[in-house]
């Protein structure tokens, strides 16, 4: 299988779990914008248009990675990548980890930078 190939088939199979969760939580009127208070504007479309592209990307780039690299790395390189998510936050909203928190982090992310890959038995 294909790189798009695997990304097309990983979000077709997330569609019907979440149109379930449309139907099952009521969000259809909110969706089609019959209940008054939601409408679509350009800026509201626009941005889950952008959403929906970064997903794709972000989902064909972790199969490229995933192709390229063992799973334990994989999953170090996922893991690492939090520290932007992390700072962020810590910049932007008061309600983040407290400092022990931001330690242990740091701790994980310490040794997750220390990782390298296993020599090959021969």
């Amino acid at each position: 299988m294909t790189n798009w190939g695997r990304v097309y088939y990983t979000n077709l199979l997330s569609c019907l779990p979440v149109a379930i969760m449309v139907f099952a939580f009521g969000e259809q009127d909110v969706i089609l914008a019959r209940d008054g208070a939601h409408s679509w504007s350009f800026h509201a479309v626009a941005a889950l248009l952008v959403s929906c592209l970064a997903g794709i990307a972000m989902s064909y780039s972790a199969f490229l990675l995933r192709a390229l690299v063992s799973a334990t790395s994989f999953t170090v390189v996922g893991i690492m990548c939090k520290i932007a998510t992390v700072v962020i936050n810590c910049l932007i909203w008061d309600k983040h980890a407290t400092p022990m928190g931001l330690v242990a982090l740091s701790i994980c992310l310490a040794a997750g930078s220390a990782y390298k890959q296993a020599p090959y038995r021969s």
